[in-house]
């Protein structure tokens, strides 16, 4: 799974890095636009709702940090 998200975040922004740990915030790669838009595609592919109040900085900081916000809603749904 974390994959496939590696894998859509890429498709968004070819800027992202294969390192996992690196900062998309302070690094300049992600700006609102493309949260916006990892948001949808994460809905859209993994077939899950973020909620707005979990749409804040540190969950985008990374592709670790973005896998894991992705993880806590797929394990919600079990």
């Amino acid at each position: 799974m974390k994959e496939k998200l590696h894998n859509l975040l890429r498709q968004i922004n070819k800027k992202i890095p294969e390192d996992t740990s690196a900062n998309l915030l302070t690094g300049d790669i992600l700006d609102s636009l493309d949260i916006i838009r990892i948001v949808a595609e994460m809905e859209k592919g993994f077939d899950v709702v973020i909620q707005p109040k979990d749409i804040v900085p540190k969950n985008f900081e990374s592709v670790d940090a973005i896998f894991k916000l992705l993880n806590s809603h797929v394990d919600n749904k079990l």
